[in-house]
This record gives structure tokens, sequence and C-alpha cells, in this order.
């Protein structure tokens, strides 16, 4: 099924929280995976503390991208929240 072709031409974007999910929303044809990493941190709204590092999240963010990727090459993925909060973190990210 290719939920992506749905017949109200809406996008779809699920969140997923670990690996299983990414591969069972890769393999029904999703538009765009976000990978959450929990509640961000910081800011006015955000979480006191720390649920997972930046460190943590590199690891998190590869293991599912590596699995989803290998069913499809071409499949977006978003991260959201965790220590994700500055521009600074997403830098961390992308360099690592």
């Amino acid at each position: 099924m290719d939920i992506a072709k749905n017949k109200y031409d809406l996008i779809t974007t699920p969140y997923v929280f670990d690996v299983n999910e990414a591969i069972k929303m890769t393999e029904i044809g999703v538009d765009i995976i976000v990978i959450h990493l929990g509640l961000t941190v910081g800011g006015n709204i955000g979480a006191k503390t720390l649920g997972m590092t930046l460190n943590d999240s590199v690891n998190k963010i590869n293991i599912i991208s590596n699995a989803v990727k290998s069913i499809n090459k071409d499949q977006i993925i978003l991260c959201h929240g965790g220590p994700i909060a500055t521009p600074t973190d997403v830098e961390f990210l992308l360099n690592n």
C-alpha cells in the first residue's frame, strides 16, 4: 500500500520514535519520516531536564536513518525535539 497516494492528496509526516516504527512507515510509503527525540529542551516552554544528549541523538538518528534509507534511498527524513533546540545543535548533528 502506498499511503502517500491517498485520496485526499495530503502530505504524510508521521513522527517515529524507534527504528521499527520508521521501517513500517517507510514501507507504507509516507512522504516524510520525522524522528522524534523527545521533549524539546530549553526556551520559555521547553523541558527543563535533558532526556537525551546530542551524542545520543546522533546515534539514534543514524540507526533510524540507515534502516529507512536501506528501504528507500530517497526518503526524506526530519528530526525533531529532544536536545535539538538551537542552530548550534543542528550544526552538531549535521557534522556528526
